[in-house]
């Protein structure tokens, strides 16, 4: 799991914890890469945790990405039909890529 992943899934099971006073484990967090057609960077896929929520799909992804606005690493979500498309802020990509130029085996 890549270092964002991670963050963003401590991010949602955070909120998902503090908006509807559930548990997650990690195999209902489910972060992809957001299809070329959409905004954002990574998606969260919003159903396992609906039922949850106890609010439609679009409502719950609202929810959930208002509350990952307060981390420094998202700047911007949109939801389609239950996916969350985050979009990840340039500090967090500008930090990324300096470590990465100190790993001599990144890549």
């Amino acid at each position: 799991m890549t270092r964002i992943e991670n963050i963003i899934h401590a991010g949602v099971k955070a909120a998902v914890k503090d908006l509807f006073d559930a548990d997650l484990n990690e195999g209902q967090i489910q972060v992809q890469k957001t299809r070329k057609d959409f905004v954002g960077d990574v998606t969260v896929v919003v159903f396992p945790f609906v039922k949850l929520a106890r609010k439609s799909p679009e409502e719950t992804g609202k929810l959930v990405g208002e509350k990952l606005l307060e981390t420094d690493e998202v700047v911007g979500f949109n939801v389609v039909k239950g996916f969350l498309n985050l979009e990840i802020s340039n500090t967090y990509w500008i930090s990324f890529f300096a470590e990465s130029l100190k790993n001599d085996k990144f890549g």
